[in-house]
């Protein structure tokens, strides 16, 4: 049996919660360049690129890291709403499309 961090059981009962509810929506989460290492409400995620990420209705934190760079966004996620979003490391900013 694995053994779960703290936060990532935490994020795992909420996501068991939110697909009881059925309130999920699936999103893309990029870098440019690729690789960058992304975590989510504190949960690592991996590198970049990410796609089908399973979240929850509402606000969510999202944290990126490549080499000395960082980036942070708070998205709020809704059915219909964006599902891509993009940090490009030379800017220092972030887009969001469907």
């Amino acid at each position: 049996m694995p053994v779960a961090v703290e936060g990532e059981q935490a994020a795992e009962d909420k996501r068991e919660r939110v697909r009881v509810a059925g309130d999920v929506v699936r999103i893309r989460i990029d870098s440019v360049p690729p690789g960058a290492r992304v975590s989510m409400d504190g949960v690592r995620l991996g590198r970049t690129p990410l796609e089908d990420i399973e979240v929850g209705l509402g606000a969510h934190d999202i944290r990126v890291r490549l080499g000395k760079d960082r980036g942070q966004r708070r998205i709020e996620v809704r059915a219909g709403g964006p599902s891509r979003y993009t940090w490009h490391q030379d800017q220092g900013q972030w887009s969001s499309g469907y």
